[in-house]
This record gives C-alpha cells, structure tokens and sequence, in this order.
C-alpha cells in the first residue's frame, strides 16, 4: 500500500530512472482523490465513510511504440 504522495512519486521516478535517456518522449503523471460516501437506511444515518486514492501512471515512446504503465495505491 503506497502511504503518500512521495512515495508514488518515488517509485514512479525508480521506475523510469534506467529508462528515460533511451525513449523519445516520457511523461510521469500524479492523482490524489479523495471521497465521502454518506448511507442512509430510510430516514437514519446508516453508515459515513471517506477514502483517500493515490494513482500514477508512465507513458513513454520509443521508436514510434507507445507503452503505459499505470499505479494505484489506497490510503486509510
């Protein structure tokens, strides 16, 4: 589980560190996200929860190809 926004980006860069003087084009990308979900059963409160999301992603070109690589993590 990724526990912050530093560590994605750690492991995004220790991904692509032996890679990105050998492609034509790479991008690094970061989400953070964040949700409240709020249940009712009738007219009582049934439940509240909220959950935070992590997600990056590599894309890069090499002689014309195109790969993705993408990364999620979930925080508490």
């Amino acid at each position: 589980m990724v526990t912050s926004i530093s560590s994605m980006q750690d492991r995004l860069l220790d991904t692509i560190t032996p890679y990105r003087d050998r492609v034509d084009y790479l991008e690094i990308r970061l989400e953070q996200g964040e949700a409240s979900i709020i249940s009712y059963r009738g007219a009582q409160l049934d439940a509240v929860d909220r959950s935070f999301t992590l997600a990056g992603g590599i894309r890069a070109c090499h002689k014309g190809g195109w790969s993705l690589s993408r990364l999620t993590g979930y925080l508490s």
